[in-house]
């Protein structure tokens, strides 16, 4: 049983990777519906029956599609504000806590309130800057999850995925550690 032997109804599967996971087989035409949807790039890696190893979408038959999507936004190129906002919000979330302990009579209210509202502002920062990176030609499902559930992960995640330095997830580290000790 070789890699090199490729069928005629083979062929036409393709693999591909997403967020550190293989997926597939889908067909040509699929995976270039995913290339139309910007949900795989040139980058990604793919395979079919007949490779002996990964490729990335570039140097396949699909490399001569790939000038028909202009390639996302250089990553110094992209705007890193809502990031940035995100990173020092453990450090907001401490003065905004001590202000509504002195301004709210009620603790349901107050504990209600210090729950939520991190959640909140760093759910919508983040999606913010999901749109933001959408448009700018980075599609990544996988994100949105991170978005929503834990920011330092989306901090890490965003800075991989976009070839940054994770400075801002790191910063967030940081402040959420100095938040902690200010409590």
């Amino acid at each position: 049983m070789s890699d090199t032997t490729s069928t005629p109804a083979a062929s036409d599967e393709w693999f591909y990777t997403l967020g550190g996971q293989r997926l597939g087989p889908i067909s040509s035409s699929a995976l270039r519906q995913l290339l139309d949807d910007r949900k795989v790039h040139a980058e990604t890696p793919v395979w079919r029956r007949g490779q002996t190893s990964w490729m990335l979408l570039r140097e396949t038959e699909f490399g001569l599609l790939l000038s028909e999507v202009p390639p996302p936004v250089a990553a110094a190129n992209i705007n890193n504000s809502f990031v940035w906002a995100l990173a020092v919000m453990p450090i907001v979330y401490v003065v905004l806590t001590a202000v509504l302990q002195v301004l709210l009579s009620s603790q349901e209210l107050f504990t209600l309130i210090s729950l939520v509202l991190p959640f909140g502002v760093n759910a919508a920062l983040c999606l913010l800057d999901l749109s933001q990176l959408k448009r700018a030609g980075y599609s990544d499902g996988f994100l949105t999850l991170w978005a929503l559930i834990l920011a330092p992960v989306y901090l890490f995640v965003r800075a991989k995925r976009i070839g940054h330095t994770p400075t801002y997830a790191i910063t967030w580290v940081v402040t959420f550690a100095i938040s902690v000790l200010l409590s």
